[in-house]
Protein backbone atom coordinates (compact mmCIF):
# COMPACT_ATOMS: atom_id res chain seq x y z
CA UNK A 1 0.00 0.00 0.00
CA UNK A 2 1.81 3.10 -1.23
CA UNK A 3 1.17 6.88 -1.38
CA UNK A 4 -2.25 7.26 0.28
CA UNK A 5 -3.49 9.48 3.09
CA UNK A 6 -4.11 6.34 5.17
CA UNK A 7 -2.43 3.03 4.47
CA UNK A 8 -5.11 1.11 6.37
CA UNK A 9 -7.99 2.77 8.24
CA UNK A 10 -10.28 0.68 10.45
CA UNK A 11 -13.05 2.60 12.22
CA UNK A 12 -15.85 1.38 14.45
CA UNK A 13 -19.18 1.71 12.68
CA UNK A 14 -22.16 2.06 15.04
CA UNK A 15 -22.31 -0.30 18.02
CA UNK A 16 -20.06 -3.04 16.68
CA UNK A 17 -16.33 -2.66 16.31
CA UNK A 18 -14.01 -4.82 14.29
CA UNK A 19 -12.62 -7.89 16.08
CA UNK A 20 -9.87 -10.39 15.41
CA UNK A 21 -8.04 -8.57 12.62
CA UNK A 22 -4.63 -9.68 11.32
CA UNK A 23 -2.31 -7.55 9.22
CA UNK A 24 0.81 -9.54 8.36
CA UNK A 25 3.63 -9.50 5.82
CA UNK A 26 2.56 -6.14 4.40
CA UNK A 27 4.36 -3.03 3.17
CA UNK A 28 2.76 0.33 3.85
CA UNK A 29 4.85 3.26 2.57
CA UNK A 30 4.73 6.99 1.80
CA UNK A 31 1.40 7.60 3.52
CA UNK A 32 0.21 10.28 5.94
CA UNK A 33 -0.74 7.55 8.45
CA UNK A 34 0.27 3.89 8.16
CA UNK A 35 -2.45 2.18 10.20
CA UNK A 36 -5.28 4.14 11.83
CA UNK A 37 -7.71 2.22 14.00
CA UNK A 38 -10.56 3.27 16.23
CA UNK A 39 -12.69 0.97 18.39
CA UNK A 40 -10.84 -2.27 17.60
CA UNK A 41 -10.93 -5.38 19.77
CA UNK A 42 -8.06 -7.80 19.12
CA UNK A 43 -5.81 -6.85 16.23
CA UNK A 44 -2.41 -8.32 15.32
CA UNK A 45 0.10 -6.42 13.18
CA UNK A 46 3.18 -8.54 12.54
CA UNK A 47 6.09 -8.84 10.11
CA UNK A 48 5.16 -5.58 8.37
CA UNK A 49 7.23 -2.73 6.98
CA UNK A 50 5.60 0.62 7.70
CA UNK A 51 7.95 3.12 6.08
CA UNK A 52 8.27 6.80 5.12
CA UNK A 53 5.15 7.83 7.03
CA UNK A 54 4.65 11.59 7.45
CA UNK A 55 2.51 11.70 10.63
CA UNK A 56 1.66 8.47 12.51
CA UNK A 57 2.86 5.02 11.57
CA UNK A 58 0.28 3.49 13.93
CA UNK A 59 -2.47 5.66 15.40
CA UNK A 60 -4.66 3.55 17.68
CA UNK A 61 -7.69 5.01 19.49
CA UNK A 62 -10.07 3.28 21.90
CA UNK A 63 -8.70 -0.15 21.07
CA UNK A 64 -8.05 -3.23 23.18
CA UNK A 65 -5.83 -6.26 22.74
CA UNK A 66 -3.59 -4.98 19.97
CA UNK A 67 -0.41 -6.99 19.31
CA UNK A 68 2.37 -5.23 17.36
CA UNK A 69 5.28 -7.58 16.87
CA UNK A 70 8.30 -7.99 14.57
CA UNK A 71 7.62 -4.85 12.50
CA UNK A 72 9.92 -2.22 10.98
CA UNK A 73 8.28 1.13 11.68
CA UNK A 74 9.83 4.33 10.25
CA UNK A 75 8.40 7.83 10.15
CA UNK A 76 10.07 10.50 8.04
CA UNK A 77 7.85 13.30 9.26
CA UNK A 78 7.49 16.73 7.84
CA UNK A 79 10.51 18.98 8.31
CA UNK A 80 8.33 22.11 8.53
CA UNK A 81 5.80 20.66 11.00
CA UNK A 82 7.53 17.98 13.09
CA UNK A 83 4.54 16.26 14.67
CA UNK A 84 5.04 12.66 13.59
CA UNK A 85 4.93 9.80 16.06
CA UNK A 86 5.78 6.21 15.27
CA UNK A 87 3.14 4.80 17.62
CA UNK A 88 0.25 6.69 19.24
CA UNK A 89 -1.93 4.86 21.80
CA UNK A 90 -4.97 6.85 22.94
CA UNK A 91 -7.49 5.16 25.27
CA UNK A 92 -5.97 1.75 24.51
CA UNK A 93 -5.86 -1.19 26.90
CA UNK A 94 -4.13 -4.54 27.13
CA UNK A 95 -1.94 -4.00 24.06
CA UNK A 96 1.53 -5.46 23.50
CA UNK A 97 4.25 -3.75 21.47
CA UNK A 98 7.21 -6.09 21.28
CA UNK A 99 10.26 -6.88 19.10
CA UNK A 100 9.80 -3.93 16.72
CA UNK A 101 12.41 -1.72 15.11
CA UNK A 102 11.04 1.82 15.56
CA UNK A 103 12.61 4.96 14.08
CA UNK A 104 10.97 8.40 14.27
CA UNK A 105 13.00 11.03 12.42
CA UNK A 106 11.45 14.45 13.14
CA UNK A 107 8.66 13.92 15.67
CA UNK A 108 8.44 15.01 19.26
CA UNK A 109 7.79 11.44 20.46
CA UNK A 110 8.51 7.98 19.08
CA UNK A 111 5.78 6.38 21.24
CA UNK A 112 3.01 8.16 23.11
CA UNK A 113 0.66 6.47 25.55
CA UNK A 114 -2.09 8.90 26.51
CA UNK A 115 -5.65 9.48 27.70
CA UNK A 116 -6.38 6.58 30.05
CA UNK A 117 -4.35 3.99 28.17
CA UNK A 118 -3.75 1.27 30.77
CA UNK A 119 -2.24 -2.21 31.10
CA UNK A 120 -0.15 -1.94 27.94
CA UNK A 121 3.25 -3.60 27.54
CA UNK A 122 6.11 -2.10 25.50
CA UNK A 123 9.10 -4.47 25.58
CA UNK A 124 12.16 -5.55 23.59
CA UNK A 125 11.92 -2.82 20.95
CA UNK A 126 14.72 -0.87 19.32
CA UNK A 127 13.65 2.80 19.45
CA UNK A 128 15.41 5.71 17.76
CA UNK A 129 14.33 9.35 17.71
CA UNK A 130 15.89 11.89 15.34
CA UNK A 131 14.49 14.97 17.10
CA UNK A 132 17.18 16.11 19.53
CA UNK A 133 14.67 17.64 21.95
CA UNK A 134 11.91 15.05 21.75
CA UNK A 135 10.87 12.18 24.03
CA UNK A 136 11.38 8.57 23.05
CA UNK A 137 8.42 7.34 25.10
CA UNK A 138 5.78 9.46 26.84
CA UNK A 139 3.18 8.21 29.33
CA UNK A 140 0.78 11.03 30.28
CA UNK A 141 -0.70 11.60 33.80
CA UNK A 142 -3.92 9.68 33.00
CA UNK A 143 -2.12 6.37 32.33
CA UNK A 144 -1.51 3.54 34.78
CA UNK A 145 -0.23 -0.03 35.00
CA UNK A 146 1.76 0.13 31.77
CA UNK A 147 5.04 -1.81 31.54
CA UNK A 148 7.96 -0.28 29.61
CA UNK A 149 10.83 -2.74 29.88
CA UNK A 150 13.94 -4.07 28.10
CA UNK A 151 13.83 -1.61 25.19
CA UNK A 152 16.98 -0.46 23.41
CA UNK A 153 16.66 3.33 23.21
CA UNK A 154 19.09 4.92 20.75
CA UNK A 155 20.09 8.55 20.57
CA UNK A 156 22.78 10.66 18.99
CA UNK A 157 25.51 12.14 21.16
CA UNK A 158 23.85 15.58 21.03
CA UNK A 159 20.70 14.64 22.91
CA UNK A 160 19.65 12.73 25.98
CA UNK A 161 17.18 9.84 25.94
CA UNK A 162 13.82 10.76 27.35
CA UNK A 163 11.33 8.40 28.86
CA UNK A 164 8.62 10.57 30.41
CA UNK A 165 6.44 8.72 32.91
CA UNK A 166 3.80 11.01 34.40
CA UNK A 167 1.24 8.30 35.17
CA UNK A 168 0.50 6.30 38.30
CA UNK A 169 1.78 2.77 38.82
CA UNK A 170 3.52 2.56 35.44
CA UNK A 171 6.68 0.44 35.50
CA UNK A 172 9.70 1.55 33.49
CA UNK A 173 12.79 -0.55 34.04
CA UNK A 174 15.78 -2.20 32.42
CA UNK A 175 15.65 -0.05 29.28
CA UNK A 176 19.08 0.05 27.64
CA UNK A 177 20.29 3.43 26.41
CA UNK A 178 22.68 3.09 23.49
CA UNK A 179 24.57 6.04 22.00
CA UNK A 180 24.83 6.10 18.18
Amino acid sequence: IIANDFGISIIKNGINGAEGLMITNSIIASCKAGIYSEGILSMQVSNCIIDLISEWALHLINSRGVLLTNNCIYTKGNQRIPKDEAIHLESCWDSHITNNNIKCMTGVRAISVIFYSNNNTITNNSIELGNLTGNHITLDPTTSYNLIKDNSIRWSSENNPHLVNQGANNITKDNLHVEN
